[in-house]
Formats: C-alpha cells, sequence, structure tokens
C-alpha cells in the first residue's frame, strides 16, 4: 500500500509541477492535451475599450474552465482502466474509489467562491514549513516554486487530516490541472467549492501571474458530511477541517460567496 501511495505522490508531483512551470513561464502552447496553456478569445480578456473585467464576468471564466477541468477529472474516476494504469488494484477496490464511482456528479446543489488572501496562505505556509529545517536549505526560488504549488495542496491537507493516507493517494491520482491564456485576471488565490447531492465535494483552485496564464487544478474533498446551505455554515465546516487554522476562517482574510 505504501508503495501505491508513494507511486501516486510522485504523479501528482509530476502533474503539478508541469502545471506550475506552464503558468510560470507564460507558454502559449496550443492543443488539447492536459497541462498545455490552451488560448481562447473568451470574455476573460479585457474589452476593446480596456475596460477591466467585472465580478461576474471573472466569476463565469472561472465557472467555465473550473467545469472543464472537472470534466476530465470526472472521466478519471469513471475508469478503472486509468487508475489501474497509474495506481494499482488496491486503490480500484479501496472504500473511496468505490464510494466515487457510485456518486452523482452531473449537477452540483451549490458552487461556493472561496477567495483566500496572502496574510491566510503565509499561515498555511508557516505551519507547512515550521517543521521542516530543510526548507531554509532551499534556494530562493526554489522556495518560491515551492510556495507556488501552496493552493493546489489545501485540499490534501484537508484529506490528510480528516481521512487516511488511502484517500490522499486516490485523490492524487485523480487530480486534474490544465492551464489556459486569460488576460485581464485578478492575482487573488481563489477556490470554486462545488457541492453536491449525496456526494464528495470537488473543489477547483485557480492561479494566475502576470503573463496571463490561469492555472487550473481540480481535486475531490473526502469529506462525508459538510453543512453547506449558507456562506456562514460553509465557513464554519472549512473551519473545522482545517484545524489549526479556523481563526482565520472567521474574518476577511477568507471571503466566501456562493455565486450558483
Amino acid at each position: 500500500m505504501m508503495k501505491t501511495v508513494r507511486k501516486a505522490i510522485l504523479w501528482t508531483a509530476m502533474i503539478t509541477l508541469v502545471i506550475c512551470l506552464v503558468g510560470c513561464e507564460g507558454k502559449n502552447d496550443k492543443g488539447g492535451a492536459e497541462g498545455q496553456t490552451e488560448e481562447k478569445n473568451t470574455a476573460s480578456q479585457e474589452d476593446k475599450d480596456g475596460d477591466a473585467l467585472t465580478e461576474e464576468e471573472i466569476n463565469e471564466i472561472l465557472l467555465d474552465h473550473g467545469q472543464e477541468v472537472l470534466d476530465l477529472m470526472i472521466e478519471k474516476i469513471d475508469s478503472e482502466a486509468y487508475v489501474e494504469l497509474l495506481g494499482s488494484s488496491s486503490l480500484t477496490n479501496s472504500e473511496y474509489y468505490q464510494k466515487l464511482k457510485k456518486m452523482e456528479y452531473s449537477k452540483p446543489l451549490r458552487i461556493y467562491k472561496i477567495t483566500l488572501t496572502e496574510e491566510f496562505l503565509n499561515l498555511v505556509w508557516a505551519q507547512m514549513t515550521s517543521d521542516a529545517a530543510e526548507i531554509q536549505d532551499l534556494s530562493e526560488n526554489l522556495q518560491k516554486e515551492l510556495r507556488s504549488r501552496l493552493l493546489g495542496t489545501i485540499v490534501t491537507i484537508f484529506n490528510q487530516r480528516m481521512t487516511s493516507v488511502e484517500s490522499v493517494a486516490v485523490g492524487s491520482l485523480l487530480n486534474t490541472g490544465k492551464s489556459f491564456v486569460e488576460k485581464g485576471m485578478s492575482s487573488d488565490s481563489v477556490m470554486l467549492l462545488y457541492i453536491y447531492e449525496d456526494a464528495y465535494p470537488l473543489v477547483v483552485s485557480f492561479n494566475s501571474n502576470d503573463e496571463g496564464v490561469l492555472g487550473v487544478s481540480a481535486n475531490v474533498l473526502f469529506v462525508e458530511e459538510i453543512k453547506s446551505e449558507s456562506e456562514s455554515e460553509i465557513r464554519t465546516s472549512i473551519s473545522e477541517l482545517f484545524s489549526g487554522v479556523s481563526q482565520f476562517f472567521a474574518g476577511a482574510s477568507v471571503k466566501i460567496e456562493k455565486i450558483r
């Protein structure tokens, strides 16, 4: 089992690194392959008059690309061949994967946009590296590259604290990411939380850079029950999941709003 976990984590690290490199270098390679940057002529670019994007336009871009990446991840969930190819038969037989295959992901009940401030990310980074003395041995550039992947690891932290290494292994194999050329996007760290009926929540994370590249990553949040009728319930539920930094979810450092 540990060999399978290590294999899953290695694949996740490789995929995440490719996504990050594409995003950081601002490449504009076209194509349908996963991890490549896709240039799309959407409302994401500033209009001809140079006006900045409205909040509504930004949300539509996030929803559009978020759903595209989610569709690809759901295809992975439905494919035992994919899981066996990159993992093992033990993962296809795991309770987490078997539950996932039986869950309905055709239409979310609610979608929440969660915006994380630099203050919150600094706290998470400090907690992640406080016991890792080796972090000081890394160069400034390498630390910056590692920090850039922080948002995508938050769901993994949730799963690790609330479930088991088995769920982390399954989630690592199913993690899906793509990059898109999107001018005029905010540099805020944003996640979309998709709530479904009788199914694990799904999370899509977004990172944009100065070159106009938007990195998008989708993950499964292996939580059986989450209160989600209102923004306050979502805030409370996430606070309970992320013990140790829950106080930051109570303030303005985390903005939560229902967008669909």
